[in-house]
């Protein structure tokens, strides 16, 4: 993930380029830039929430194995 120090560059170098047009390479597509950054600044959010996401799920899928075999080493034990 991006530190926030490069984002806080990342908007500024975004409002310099919208407010001091002259300054901006020609190569430079500003909405583009502002779209990239916007992103970089949003994605985080939602990547910790998916990643908690995940770990849960992982949590979910270790408890029902735990669960499942505990019941298959009961039907092998009663076979004995």
């Amino acid at each position: 993930m991006l530190l926030d120090t490069t984002l806080v560059k990342s908007r500024k170098a975004v409002e310099y380029a919208k407010s001091r047009a002259e300054f901006t390479p020609i190569f430079m597509k500003v909405d583009e830039l502002a779209i990239g950054v916007k992103a970089g600044n949003d994605l985080p959010q939602l990547y910790q929430e998916v990643d908690q996401l995940c770990k849960d799920l992982n949590d979910t899928i270790m408890q029902l194995g735990s669960k499942a075999y505990a019941e298959v080493l009961a039907y092998y034990n009663s076979e004995e």
